[in-house]
């Protein structure tokens, strides 16, 4: 009886990790990635490279505790929800098939990410600079989905069968 109840705590631990690695990687790493695109992008359009460009090193995690601020959490909600997906669907399917999933996955919940941006009083006119969220958010959507499942196989989070390939 002892035996049954230690493993139904294991499996309960095991969900709460893989929910915890899908709110860390997704809440707090997803929000940097676009930075990470971004900043660069914006330091070398800069003429003449110099002083500027370290105080823009310098911005780097203001911006970054900025956006964690504003997409984080529906960031680490989603990640939650996708760890718990990955973890339930890896009980079934192999993992090049949950490899494929899970990026298409991360393809849908990036599109949701920076939604709370609209909320937040982003010009409603300038549909545009809102695109660019979404396709950054995408693109950071499925590396974190990515991230969340390699760290997931990493730590045995994926509920796989024996001989489960």
């Amino acid at each position: 009886m002892s035996a049954a109840i230690d493993e139904i705590r294991e499996i309960k631990r095991a969900w709460l990790r893989a929910v915890l690695v899908g709110i860390g990687i997704c809440g707090l790493v997803g929000p940097m990635l676009p930075l990470l695109v971004t900043f660069p992008i914006a330091i070398f359009n800069e003429r003449p490279l110099g002083r500027s460009t370290l105080s823009s090193l310098g911005i780097f995690p203001i911006a970054w505790l900025a956006a964690v601020f504003v997409v984080g959490p529906a960031g680490a909600v989603l990640g939650a929800l996708g760890a718990l997906w990955i973890r339930f669907r890896s009980r079934n399917i192999g993992f090049k098939q949950l490899l494929f999933e899970t990026a298409l996955a991360g393809l849908g919940f990036g599109t949701l990410a920076p939604l709370p941006l609209l909320a937040l009083g982003t010009n409603h006119s300038d549909l545009s600079s809102f695109k660019g969220y979404i396709l950054m958010g995408c693109a950071s959507g499925i590396v974190c989905a990515l991230l969340v499942l390699l760290t997931m196989n990493q730590f045995a989070l994926l509920a796989r069968k024996p001989n489960s390939n």
